[in-house]
């Protein structure tokens, strides 16, 4: 497997299934790297780093605070997110490089989890995803197993919890992130700082079930800040780096002894982990002193053992291995090209399915998984299962806006309770519509940012449409009570002469078409940051180009048209407008001397420009609003 990107290129070198893999034979799961470089606007993060990783054995990948740690580890497991103005290049090369997703598992430093999900609810769904061809008693199972390996028996019925709700510990939350990965069975397992933020105890029983899965035949890499003396014993190999190179590279046995021969010695009773790392990092006080003992130490690797390690001998000169050349096999070159580097580890997994499908017979892992993703209807039943629980046991949001609804109602009659003219009618109508949708697109995006994270490590497991599906049956009731409560007891607060049930019914499409809206902006917004930005202000353009005021629509330009034909607040005020005008009117408003304003139906519908508007044509374009961002959520998120 080959990358190179800038903006952005990534290339694949899929082996064939030239092993015939069946059910119950092995596939090495050692990888390999070489000339391993990356550049942040010309700064170095990595420079030309290399190195083998053996099943059976621990990595650790140490250094200093800025090292490039977590950026090595992101690229060998193919999850890196290049900025604008990184740089990457280098050769990572194996054979699983056309293997299943499952043979790999990747544990970030802040995975995060659905706060109201209990440990075991976690990993038993974690389990249906990995496992998609096995029994719920198949994956019951598998999920007693994993809380007995990572000692979480006793939490099993605890819910999670976030920073606003009490949950699991931190020690408890790393392990529950790696045992989610583990259902899948993985070969090759990465784990990004699992011991940062732990207590001593807590740092040695993570590593312990890391070293147990090693010593069962697993590839186990990880990055780690400062581990005790304890924790360095449990390792087998050590990869240090300093300024994005290596310092040294292979058994940590042999790790001192190449310190000592350059009058490194380690102090008796010092934790060894301590002392290469005060070694190796640079202080800003002595910087000149320490930049030259580092570079005695690079020195001294690239000429004693840089010339003995295989995965720093490629035969191509700049670091890209020749087409074809996986681990010493032939394979077929896979080339993929693309923009959003965010999407490169799907990328990544759709061309090893390709070289999965192009080797014959499908790779089968134990327990009935075969890397597949999830039946449409299995998915949304997984999901729907955990969007319901969650919904269901976030009482505190849901009381706060129940609260919120009967109060903003109550507000407004309060305000325009007394008030019969048709200039406050059509005020309520309009902060009707506005208030509406503004609550149901926060809502939606406030959801769907905090769900990124997770739905982006689950996605390679099920499809847009499951999920999307989960949604609508989980939330859009909740959503349409809410609104249609507010909407009841503004109309009669406010004493409005229009049908009740139409009014309500507009209210209740106008949150659900808002609520789609809101989760289509945060599906393809890049971030989440830029989706809560972005969200309330295309809402207001939908408010200037389609709202209603006393005196009619505003005229806007031809080109700005088709904005105010998707605006769900142009549908609202139409049909509100009408439904209220559909009663008797008793005067327009006061005028400049005082007098009663007095309007016949048909003059008003023409100064408000909605002749020709009905209260089922506003309906269905609300509707068509609803539908159409479903669509595009669902076209964007394949």
């Amino acid at each position: 497997m080959v990358l190179i990107w800038h903006v952005i290129t990534w290339c694949l070198f899929i082996a064939p299934n030239v092993h015939g893999r069946i059910e119950g034979e092995r596939i090495d799961a050692s990888l390999s790297w070489s000339s391993i470089s990356s550049t942040m606007h010309g700064r170095r993060i990595l420079a030309d780093v290399g190195g083998d990783a053996f099943e059976g054995r621990l990595l650790a990948i140490m250094g200093p605070s800025g090292a490039g740690k977590t950026t090595l580890l992101e690229i060998l497991a193919g999850v890196l997110e290049t900025k604008n103005g990184q740089v990457v290049r280098g050769c990572v090369s194996g054979p699983l490089a056309s293997s299943l997703d499952h043979n790999a598992a990747f544990v970030g430093q802040n995975d995060q989890f659905h706060a109201h999900q209990t440990v075991e609810e976690t990993l038993l769904l974690a389990a249906n995803l990995r496992l998609p061809g096995s029994t719920r008693a198949h994956c019951q199972a598998a999920v007693d197993k994993s809380l007995i390996i990572l000692g979480l028996t006793h939490a099993r019925h605890t819910r999670v919890g976030n920073e606003h709700s009490r949950g699991i510990s931190g020690g408890e939350r790393r392990r529950l992130a790696l045992g989610c990965e583990l259902l899948g069975n993985p070969r090759v397992i990465f784990a990004d700082e699992p011991t940062s933020g732990l207590d001593a105890f807590q740092a040695q029983t993570m590593m312990t079930v890391l070293r147990s899965l090693a010593s069962e035949g697993c590839t186990v890499i990880i990055t780690i800040h400062q581990p005790s003396s304890k924790v360095w014993r449990m390792l087998d190999d050590v990869l240090l780096l300093s300024g994005g190179r290596t310092v040294y590279f292979g058994q940590r046995v042999a790790c001192l002894p190449n310190f000592e021969a350059l009058g490194h010695i380690c102090p008796h009773e010092t934790n060894p982990a301590e002392f290469v790392l005060d070694v190796i990092s640079v202080d800003p006080k002595t910087e000149k002193a320490c930049s030259q003992r580092v570079q005695a130490l690079v020195m001294r690797f690239n000429e004693i053992f840089r010339p003995s390690s295989p995965a720093f001998n490629s035969s191509s000169q700049d670091g890209i291995l020749p087409q074809g050349h996986v681990q010493g096999q032939v394979a077929p070159a896979r080339c993929v090209q693309g923009g959003l580097v965010g999407k490169v580890l799907g990328v990544w997994r759709k061309c090893r399915r390709i070289g999965q499908r192009e080797g014959g017979k499908a790779d089968r892992t134990e327990g009935g998984s075969n890397g597949r993703k999830l039946t449409t209807r299995r998915a949304f039943l997984v999901l729907l299962g955990r969007t319901l629980r969650e919904t269901r046991r976030n009482t505190f949001a849901n009381g706060v806006r129940l609260v919120a609804t009967v109060l903003l109602a109550g507000m407004f009659g309060v305000v325009f309770g007394g008030k019969q003219s048709v200039v406050d009618k059509i005020a309520v109508v309009v902060m009707t519509t506005i208030n509406t949708s503004m609550i149901a697109l926060m809502r939606s995006l406030i959801n769907v940012v905090g769900e990124r994270p997770i739905i982006a490590r689950e996605r390679r497991f099920y499809g847009a449409l499951p999920y999307l599906l989960s949604k609508i049956v989980a939330e859009a009731p909740l959503d349409a009570f809410f609104a249609g409560l507010f909407g009841y007891i503004t109309h009669k607060q406010c004493h409005m002469t229009g049908n009740c049930k139409s009014f309500v019914m507009h209210c209740v499409l106008e949150a659900l078409s808002s609520s789609a809206f809101g989760q289509l902006v945060g599906s393809v917004s890049p971030s989440p940051a830029v989706a809560l930005a972005a969200g309330p202000p295309m809402m207001l353009i939908f408010v200037i180009v389609g709202a209603v005021g006393p005196s009619g629509r505003p005229t806007i330009p031809p080109w700005l048209q088709p904005l105010r034909d998707i605006s769900m607040i142009r549908y609202g005020c139409e049909g509100l407008c009408v439904n209220e005008l559909s009663g008797p009117v008793a005067e327009y408003g006061v005028g400049t001397k005082g007098q009663i304003l007095k309007v016949t139906k048909a003059a008003l519908m023409r100064q408000l420009g909605l002749n020709g508007c009905s209260v089922e044509g506003a309906m269905k374009g609300q509707i068509c609003v609803l539908f159409g961002c479903y669509a595009v959520f669902h076209s964007t998120s394949r």
